[in-house]
């Protein structure tokens, strides 16, 4: 019997708001969310997740295909899983059908054709292509979804392909190192079929870890995800507030949202400052802000909506809350997710009624948790 979880959307006995709140800045739509949700007549905003199947680095069948740990994934139409590893002495990629039972694995360690070094990134790009990413190279390789190598592309500009969108371009991300200025540069940007750099989007400078004398820590950096239909960009400069474009680059509205600051606890600081040994000048060089940023991470869905995560503690040991929008930016609802990790969130997907999350087990090893997704 498979368990049923009904998590999380958190009901609120507080006035409702039916009237949803907008201004306009400067020829730009701003939608005004608060800390309680909007009550949208005829939309869904209960969320209902049923467990159907882990795929467990703790199992010892998962242990003997050599898969020992998850870094990234990502899914197929037909709900079949993609996992790669950072690092294996054999293959990278490992194939699970949409039961979470193992059917292959692919991309050989090695310099060969079909091989790489590292593993980063697995993206599905369509129904039969894969792309796996070494992130040391300037290069991606293509696969089809059965494992076959196809072949190799070779980038013109060093840039990680963050996500391909359903115009045929790409998000991307490059970054900056601004030696004289000791700052870093984030980049966010579209590059064309041909990855070719198109436009940017946004930017993001902070300070360069190995060249300041002071580094703060709390703020956090920008965070982005696509929907079937728009790119998401959150700035912690600009505080709670997302910028809404299209695919080709122009800023449709921007979602903006009061919030509950989180101060950075003494137990968090005292595990980031437990990973340098006594007297270690590291130990005084790492400051910390009093409150986290506004978020941490973005998920989307196949409907459009954008759920936030945020740093708000979720109801059980080891989750985060998440904020959840409509298409539009109406925020609607609240949920717990458990893909929190000890230094950075840990991937999540949705693709059709399912939720695909990694999480990691109080052993310490990883596990992809798939719900299937019930609203009301």
């Amino acid at each position: 019997m498979y368990l049923i979880l009904i998590i999380f959307v958190l009901s609120y006995c507080g006035p409702k708001q039916e009237k949803i709140e907008r201004i306009m800045e400067e020829g730009v739509e701003i939608i005004v969310n608060h800390q309680e949700p909007y009550r949208l007549k005829g939309t869904p905003s209960r969320l209902q997740l049923e467990s159907l199947f882990s795929i467990d680095t703790e199992d010892e069948s998962i242990y003997e295909i050599g898969l020992v740990d998850i870094e990234t994934f990502d899914i197929d139409y037909g709900g079949n899983v993609y996992i790669i590893r950072w690092q294996s002495k054999e293959n990278y990629i490992f194939k699970f059908d949409n039961q979470g039972n193992f059917v292959k694995s692919f991309a050989r360690r090695g310099q060969g054709p079909g091989e790489i070094v590292y593993g980063g990134t697995v993206q599905v790009w369509n129904d039969n292509t894969l792309m796996a990413k070494d992130p040391s190279l300037t290069k991606f390789l293509l696969y089809t979804t059965d494992g076959e190598f196809m072949r190799e592309v070779r980038l013109k500009e060093r840039f990680s392909l963050v996500q391909i969108l359903r115009n045929g371009y790409f998000l991307i991300l490059w970054q900056d190192e601004l030696i004289e200025q000791k700052m870093m540069v984030d980049h966010i940007g579209l590059c064309n079929a041909s990855y070719e750099k198109k436009k940017e989007l946004e930017t993001f400078a902070w300070p360069h870890p190995g060249l300041v004398n002071t580094y703060e820590i709390g703020k956090g950096g920008m965070v982005y995800r696509a929907s079937n239909d728009f790119i998401f960009i959150g700035n912690p400069d600009r505080d709670y507030e997302i910028w809404v474009l299209n695919f080709d680059g122009n800023l449709v509205r921007k979602i903006r949202k009061k919030y509950k600051s989180v101060e950075i606890s003494e137990e968090y600081k005292d595990s980031f400052y437990s990973r340098f040994p006594e007297g270690s000048p590291l130990r005084k060089k790492y400051v910390f802000r009093k409150h986290w940023g506004p978020f941490r991470y973005f998920i989307t869905d196949d409907e459009g909506r954008l759920f936030v995560m945020t740093y708000e503690k979720g109801l059980n040991s080891g989750e985060s809350m998440y904020d959840i929008f409509t298409p539009e930016g109406v925020f609607i609802a609240r949920t717990c997710l458990k893909n929190t990790g000890p230094r950075r969130p840990l991937p999540a997907r949705m693709k059709g009624d399912r939720l695909y999350c990694i999480r990691e087990k109080e052993s310490g090893y990883k596990e992809l948790v798939v719900y299937k997704m019930m609203w009301e």
